[in-house]
């Protein structure tokens, strides 16, 4: 089994037609797909930018999570009063 790409420099560049790394500014072949998203990413290095970038765009207020059902609809947990929600609640 193949195992990913630590780096985005040990990624090629991007064929014609072929996913291109969703992270700002890297531009390589995206040869692997976030399955809830669709984001391509080219290494781990990017998947973890990519991640924190939307978890900083997120802002969730304090004890609250962000989760996805089994029919892949996202709905959010305020931990604070035990509640869930289908639209994130303006706090």
């Amino acid at each position: 089994s193949q195992r990913a790409k630590r780096d985005r420099a040990m990624q090629r560049e991007p064929r014609l037609g072929e996913p291109v790394c969703s992270n700002q500014g890297c531009g390589k072949y995206g040869q692997y797909t976030f399955a809830d998203t669709g984001h391509a990413v080219c290494s781990v290095e990017c998947k973890l930018a990519l991640v924190a970038a939307m978890h900083a765009q997120e802002k969730l207020p304090p004890g609250w999570e962000k989760r996805r059902d089994r029919s892949g609809r996202t709905y959010y947990i305020d931990h604070n009063t035990k509640s869930t929600h289908w639209d994130l609640v303006s706090v």
